[in-house]
């Protein structure tokens, strides 16, 4: 319903933590905050990780990527 198929560092409206993180939610449900929101299919599904310029850390695969976490 948003029209939102993918979040990327120029997302309008996304919100950092206040540590200058950000946290993403991906759910088929909408939140009550959708800023920083991805919809997702009901049942199972694969997020894709994109990363264009990657530093060589990432492509030697010795990069730290970020933790996903299943909520409920």
């Amino acid at each position: 319903a948003m029209g939102r198929h993918s979040i990327g560092d120029r997302t309008p409206g996304l919100r950092p933590d206040p540590d200058g993180g950000l946290t993403l939610r991906v759910s088929h449900a909408a939140p009550a905050d959708t800023s920083n929101w991805l919809p997702a299919p009901v049942g199972r599904f694969r997020l894709t990780l994109r990363a264009y310029l990657a530093r060589p850390a990432l492509l030697e695969g010795n990069a730290a990527l970020p933790t996903l976490e299943t909520i409920g």
